[in-house]
């Protein structure tokens, strides 16, 4: 009689990842679809509205950010001019290779759970980029905007796979970062930090995104020698922890806010010095970058939610 083993975790993860590897492609959404339908390279802004949704969505941006990977040939570290990439790759550079791959593949999120990735998304970039300005100038605005936009991109990956995925994980309430990774585990779902770098090296993203989106959920050492990578990590790493608060309806200007705020920043590596004045300047910052995440979400046309209903300024 042959004997039945069970498999490790191990062993589900690495068959988990296989298929990850095997996907080529995320289905889009149906606002994608139209702008790529629209595009009209001798008018200007019909590429600039198509680099406004890539802003705005993370599987759009990963499939243009890798098309202008290798389009331009040039390793993308130091800066990432997504604007000028579009206007290269034009109309039969961008909308013709996804449109090909994504006739049956366009998908709208219906739940509030599923539609909070997008704002999730949305306000870890906002806030990344207005972080590189505030803590270094080493890192380009744009790559981190990019960086943050994407540094959750296993979870949309996890969620094509298995559409309830995010209202059971939401479910868990996800009040800070390591929440999530809690939930991922309660369900024995292979954690995103693994699922995005393996898929973004299958679709040929930059290293500097798959480093990214395998260490944001790792806190720094306070001594830890700095490289741009590192600090970019940091910065995504400190806007993720911002957004969960936002997300679980913590307004910016509250106590309870700066104390996160500063508690993070005690054993963050990207901030030194005094962490009180610093955490003020982030406060008020997160409150501007959640009111504008609210235009790029609503960009997307994929519906309000109970968190846009109540907390939208427009």
């Amino acid at each position: 009689m042959n004997e039945i083993r069970l498999l490790s975790v191990a062993e589900r993860e690495l068959l988990a990842l296989k298929g990850v590897e095997e996907c080529d492609s995320l289905p889009v959404l149906p606002v994608v679809v139209s702008t790529l339908l629209a595009i009209d390279e001798d008018n200007p802004y019909s590429l600039d509205y198509a680099l406004s949704i890539a802003k705005a969505d993370p599987c759009f941006a990963a499939r243009v950010i890798s098309l202008a990977y290798r389009h331009r040939d040039y390793e993308m570290t130091d800066a990432l001019a997504l604007g000028p990439a579009i206007r290269a790759l034009g109309k039969e550079g961008l909308a013709t290779p996804l449109l090909d791959h994504s006739k049956a593949l366009v998908f709208a999120p219906s739940q509030d759970a599923q539609k909070h990735l997008w704002m999730h998304a949305i306000q870890v970039a906002m806030l990344s980029e207005q972080l590189s300005y505030l803590v270094s100038w080493e890192v380009d605005g744009e790559l981190a905007y990019f960086a943050g936009l994407l540094h959750d991109l296993g979870r949309f990956v996890s969620y094509f796979k298995e559409s309830d995925l995010p209202i059971y994980l939401e479910a868990y309430g996800l009040a800070m970062p390591e929440d999530l990774t809690d939930a991922e585990a309660a369900n024995a779902v292979v954690s995103h930090t693994l699922v995005g770098p393996t898929a973004s090296e299958t679709w040929g993203l930059p290293t500097v995104f798959r480093d990214v989106m395998a260490r944001h959920h790792i806190i720094a050492h306070i001594e830890e020698v700095q490289d741009t990578t590192s600090i970019l990590t940091g910065i995504v790493r400190l806007a993720d922890a911002i957004s969960y608060q936002l997300l679980s309806g913590h307004e910016p200007e509250t106590p309870e806010f700066h104390a996160m705020l500063e508690e993070h920043l005690k054993f963050e590596s990207i901030v030194h010095g005094d962490v009180v004045p610093t955490a003020e300047r982030i406060a008020r910052m997160s409150r501007q970058c959640a009111d504008e995440a609210f235009v790029n979400f609503h960009n997307l046309e994929i519906g309000e939610t109970n968190y846009t209903k109540h907390k939208s300024p427009i």
